[in-house]
């Protein structure tokens, strides 16, 4: 997701007017803290919220129910759908997936082979092998069940992955699946790379004896591996763009 500012556009009159009315059935705090009390208030499982206030991406933040929120989102122009979900520490979460590479900065091998197809379905077979090893004999067919959002660009590579039916009681759980996750990758893929080394030939390498698309991939200017997937994205608070 880009940080750049991004202009927002003003709304008509009679937009104006619905808006007003809708922002009303919600309060808008100037701070994340002060909204996160505040939604104590409301009810336990509130949806907590925030929208941009201008172009430089200041934020208000507002608790609310789901119907009420979705009602005031659905109300705004394609421009303005600048809102977004506070996945709040302790809180249950469905397990999530940010996939996240900049082609300028890994091997040129990367960008030739890859799709999204291949990437997710690498990523549901190492998560099918962990789901197994906890005894979850229905790994397969809950690790099928998959949203993916596909926000590539020229420039990079990007997926967000929801999985509906893997549900931890909090966002930490899903940063310890992530670490099984990259423990798994090292054990597979991280052998291979040391026969062949941190080449284009070694991403092919791993493509043939493994059948699967890697996960970890060769710098262009660094003898190190980059994740494909995010392991920044499990904070306490976290923000996620609404769509």
């Amino acid at each position: 997701m880009s940080n750049s500012k991004r202009p927002l556009v003003k709304p008509s009159a009679i937009e104006l007017f619905q808006l007003k009315k809708l922002r009303a059935d919600i309060t808008w705090q100037g701070s994340l803290k002060t909204c996160l009390k505040s939604a104590l208030d409301i009810l336990d499982d509130a949806l907590i919220s925030g929208r941009e206030v201008n172009s430089s991406r200041a934020r208000k933040f507002g608790a609310t129910n789901l119907e009420t929120f979705y009602n005031y989102y659905s109300s705004l122009s394609a421009e303005n759908k600048t809102c977004y979900e506070i996945i709040r520490k302790g809180c249950p979460v469905k397990f999530y997936l940010d996939i996240d590479c900049v082609y300028d900065s890994v091997n040129d091998t990367f960008k030739e082979l890859v799709t999204p197809d291949k990437v997710v379905s690498s990523l549901n077979w190492y998560l099918t092998e962990i789901l197994k090893s906890m005894g979850i004999i229905t790994a397969e067919r809950i690790v099928d069940n998959v949203i993916v959002l596909d926000a590539c660009s020229p420039e990079k590579f990007s997926l967000h992955l929801i999985y509906p039916d893997i549900v931890f009681p909090s966002i930490e759980h899903c940063m310890a699946l992530v670490r099984w996750l990259i423990n798994l990758l090292y054990e597979v893929e991280y052998p291979i790379y040391e026969n062949d080394g941190l080449t284009g030939q070694g991403v092919h390498n791993i493509l043939s004896k493994t059948g699967r698309m890697p996960l970890l991939i060769p710098y262009r200017d660094v003898e190190d591996l980059h994740f494909l997937f995010d392991v920044a994205v499990y904070n306490a608070n976290q923000n996620f763009m609404e769509i």
